[in-house]
């Protein structure tokens, strides 16, 4: 969904939340629950980046965390 077209300046740009938001969008049409590796695999990230990112997504109340998968 994103314009390829457009450039960022570099100082309007943040790329922690960019990575944050990639994650979000592996939670696709028919994707509503996906382990770790999965989300990483989708959002370009590792498996430690997305697993904070996640983390923090549980933590604010925008996803759940189920023993292997998040919703």
């Amino acid at each position: 969904m994103r314009p390829e077209s457009l450039e960022p300046a570099p100082n309007t740009f943040v790329d922690a939340f960019a990575r944050g938001i990639s994650v979000i969008e592996a939670f696709g049409m028919g994707h509503d629950e996906l382990t770790l590796s999965e989300v990483a695999s989708a959002a370009g990230a590792s498996r430690a980046a997305a697993r904070r990112l996640l983390l923090t997504l549980c933590h604010l109340g925008y996803a759940m965390h189920n023993g292997r998968t998040f919703k």
